[in-house]
């Protein structure tokens, strides 16, 4: 076991209390396995690190497949990246996330516990770097002066290796308004950087790619509002369908 090692619990937000803001995000760690979901999902699915397998794990938690799924729990399954050695100044990427500014949700009002990153200026996006690395946080902390990085939770696991969240602006991110097409039996939601007056974006959607071997989990957060199935979309709107479990209610 490493000598100064600790469990990890780490909740963090993007926004400040009081402002418009992300969802509430996990990583926590059951000896040298770490874990990460995004606020009350945790009960349904996480992303999972285990430090003996060779392969990322993005499925349902136990309890929940036991009582909807026949306990089927993989939705995604990809061989992990190699964590390269201590002194490279290299990580292998966990979770590769974006909260662009001019999408984020309204105030929760639940702060406690929870580590908060300033959001991006307008227009651009934060991005959070999840990675395993076997460098210190000194070694990683000089390695960020530079760079406009920070290193926001540094936590060292039993088996050596290092979890950390690292967070940075994009300045070449540009916003693209998102429609979730509806059916007839849910409505639309649209995900737009300026909202109609009164709009009090409700409807959280993380996107998702699938990640091929060796590459990190990608998740773009947005928050939106229903709209009428008769919207009229706008030319420059992405258009995505989806079921009624494509995006979550922040008042659920």
């Amino acid at each position: 076991m490493a000598s100064n090692s600790r469990l990890l619990n780490f909740r963090f937000a993007i926004g400040l209390p009081g402002t418009r803001q992300s969802s509430v995000w996990q990583a926590w760690s059951h000896n040298s396995d770490v874990y990460v979901t995004q606020d009350k999902m945790g009960k349904v699915h996480k992303l999972s690190v285990h430090a003996s397998a060779p392969y990322y794990f993005y499925g349902l938690t136990s309890e929940f497949a036991a009582e909807h799924t026949d306990g089927q729990r993989d939705l995604l399954k990809w061989r992990r990246g190699t964590v390269p050695a201590a002194g490279e100044k290299l990580a292998a990427r966990v979770v590769w996330a974006v909260f662009p500014t001019d999408y984020l949700g309204p105030d929760s009002g639940r702060y406690h516990g929870v580590h908060w990153i300033p959001a991006a200026p307008k227009g651009t996006a934060v991005q959070i770097d999840m990675i395993v690395t076997r460098e210190s946080r000194a070694a990683i902390e000089v390695s960020f002066v530079s760079n406009g990085r920070r290193l926001e939770e540094y936590a060292l696991l039993p088996n050596g290796d290092a979890f950390a969240v690292v967070s940075s602006v994009m300045p070449d991110w540009e916003n693209e308004d998102v429609l979730l097409r509806g059916g007839p039996d849910f409505a639309n939601v649209a995900f737009r950087a300026a909202d109609e007056k009164g709009a009090d974006r409700s409807e959280i959607l993380c996107m998702s790619p699938p990640p091929k071997d060796g590459d990190a989990m990608q998740f773009l957060e947005l928050w939106g509002n229903h709209v009428p199935l008769d919207f009229p979309v706008p030319p420059n709107m992405k258009i995505l369908t989806g079921g009624p479990g494509a995006v979550r209610s922040s008042k659920s």
